[in-house]
């Protein structure tokens, strides 16, 4: 339903589509839409967020998956779950909304289970603590072609765990939200990787960097193995970024197909003999 009026319904199991549809694939059949027992509520700074996405899961790192929908105008997402005893893990994605996706991040919470028929969740979006702009490379890094369409991915070195992702707006902008450690003697290190879009047609690769991120305070950002080089910065439309240079590729080539011709979209992986 793309008005947002009712949530995913979904069977699981032979047994469940037979009986869904009345024991047999011959006939034609109506699937009713089930009330909604879950409903996430999101903000940003106390507003009302429509169109961001919003999926459902038993684990913060990508376990059972339980069904996604878009808020509606009232800043809510419908969900039908089969049990609403167990925890569960609510994300939210207000990425692909020009300025605003500057401003608040992908945001995850766990909620604990209910003995009760319904469940509401409320989420306050996190604002970024980390902004970037993602470039082709160039002697001036601040002055190389933006590279629209690009994924981030960040990953803690010390838990071992992914530290989430985004994706460049039209001018190679992002923004992130690094989870800081509660220990003020610790930091969490990040490999944060920047691939280029599948659509560039730049003789680009990725590239990585380490994000350092203390308790408090400032974040720090250099090329991964680089810990003396300086990632330069830049303010766009108001807001400081981290200059991230996409990689120069060491070997180009081309696919072809037996006759030859070039071959579009294929998927080429290097494995180390």
């Amino acid at each position: 339903d793309r008005n947002g009026r009712f949530p995913l319904l979904r069977y699981r199991g032979k047994d469940a589509v037979s009986t869904a549809l009345g024991g047999s694939t011959n006939q034609s059949v109506r699937l009713n839409m089930r009330s909604t027992n879950v409903e996430v509520v999101v903000r940003a700074g106390g507003t009302l967020v429509e169109n961001a996405w919003v999926s459902i899961d038993r684990s913060r790192f990508g376990g059972e998956y339980l069904g996604s929908s878009s808020t509606g105008a009232t800043g809510i997402a419908k969900f039908v779950l089969d049990s609403l005893t167990e925890s569960i893990t609510v994300h939210v994605d207000p990425s692909g909304q020009g300025e605003f996706g500057l401003d608040y991040v992908r945001t995850v919470r766990t909620v604990s289970g209910t003995s009760g028929e319904t469940l509401t969740v409320e989420i306050s979006l996190d604002s970024p603590n980390f902004r970037g702009v993602v470039r082709e490379p160039n002697d001036n890094p601040s002055l190389g072609t933006a590279a629209a369409n690009s994924w981030i991915n960040a990953y803690e070195q010390s838990k071992g765990v992914w530290g989430g992702g985004a994706s460049t707006d039209s001018i190679g902008r992002f923004a992130m939200n690094f989870e800081r450690p509660s220990d003020g003697t610790t930091t969490y290190e990040y490999t944060l990787t920047a691939y280029p879009s599948w659509q560039t047609t730049s003789d680009v690769t990725f590239s990585r960097y380490t994000v350092v991120v203390p308790a408090a305070g400032a974040i720090s950002i250099y090329p991964k193995g680089q810990v003396n080089s300086v990632v330069p910065v830049e303010t766009i439309t108001g807001r400081t970024h981290y200059t991230i240079s996409l990689g120069e590729p060491s070997v180009t080539g081309i696919v072809v197909a037996p006759d030859s011709s070039p071959v579009t979209d294929s998927y080429v992986l290097p494995i180390e003999s």
